[in-house]
């Protein structure tokens, strides 16, 4: 069949039918598989034009070099015939250059705008180099002041005033609260700021982190904080890691939660007040812990627990 395709002779046009076949088996095409093939064929169809072209016999005459060079040698020489090895002289390649000149354009020949103008190379400017300031002195740098452990010594030494502050006035409204838990809300929220209420509870968080407080849900589903003892956190973080993993979260307060939380638990005082500016840092130590209730405070019930109630009720210190 590929003979009969390539046969000059053969009056029906067999390579044109299959490359309108082809064409019309293209138009439905959409995978990228199916073009594919779609290519293939045409390299075939090609291939096969190609041998159908040089199968063709035609009276028309060919080139031939070997000719071609024997007919310019007898052109120069005058028509005078001579031997095969005989090769052009200097002159017979002058004329041939002057014959075919015509044939060919010329190439253009490079020309300096410039002309005779001599232009002097300016020197490249070396830059200056910049000198390196001296470093400063290491000791005049100014670090910020980072907040380490609670718990750097066995002895579990607050290092902070603001959270010893904090916890003083936890065991407080705990121990004034008959040792019930104190509404987590209502403890660290300050209804005049907003900014002291989120310093609240970043300073309670530290509590809870390192075990001085524990906070967890009421029965009303209510976060609740309670302080809890130096020499009792050691068997109480074991027995709460055994019950359940330790859970971390990420709080977020906004101005208008805020307001909302003001409002809906009533909170008229701050249980926790601003420390003043004249007192000094101090370190509690365990031992405090134990005692924080023989310093002059007033132990006002506390009944609040979530229920907005008992928010006259400010202990003075």
């Amino acid at each position: 069949q590929v003979q009969e395709v390539i046969n000059p002779s053969n009056e029906d046009d067999l390579l044109f039918e299959k490359l309108q076949t082809v064409d019309k088996l293209f138009k439905p095409v959409r995978n990228t598989r199916e073009a594919a093939l779609d290519s293939a064929s045409l390299v075939n169809i090609s291939e096969l034009g190609k041998k159908k072209a040089q199968a063709l016999k035609t009276d028309f005459l060919r080139f031939n070099a070997a000719d071609f060079c024997d007919k310019v040698r007898i052109k120069l020489s005058n028509g005078i015939t001579k031997s095969e090895n005989y090769g052009l002289s200097h002159d017979d390649w002058v004329k041939l250059g002057n014959g075919i000149t015509p044939l060919f354009k010329r190439t253009p020949v490079l020309n300096f705008m410039c002309g005779a103008f001599e232009r002097d190379v300016a020197p490249k400017k070396k830059r200056p180099v910049k000198e390196k300031e001296a470093e400063s002195d290491s000791s005049k740098v100014t670090k910020p002041t980072q907040l380490s452990s609670f718990e750097e010594t066995e002895r579990g030494e607050l290092t902070t005033a603001q959270v010893e502050h904090l916890l003083k006035t936890l065991w407080r409204f705990y121990e004034a609260n008959k040792k019930q838990p104190i509404c987590f809300f209502e403890f660290v929220t300050n209804p005049d700021s907003y900014g002291q209420t989120v310093e609240n509870i970043f300073y309670a968080s530290f509590l809870v982190r390192d075990g001085h407080a524990n906070v967890f849900l009421d029965e009303d589903e209510l976060p609740v904080i309670e302080p809890m003892q130096k020499d009792l956190n050691d068997a109480a973080a074991s027995a709460r890691q055994d019950s359940s993993k330790k859970q971390q979260i990420v709080m977020t307060l906004t101005p208008a939660e805020w307001r909302q939380i003001v409002k809906e638990f009533k909170i008229e005082v701050p249980l926790i007040q601003p420390m003043k500016q004249q007192q000094q840092p101090t370190v509690l130590k365990e031992s405090n812990l134990s005692n924080h209730s023989s310093s002059q405070e007033t132990n006002v019930p506390y009944d609040g627990k979530g229920k907005g109630k008992g928010k006259g009720k400010r202990i003075h210190s």
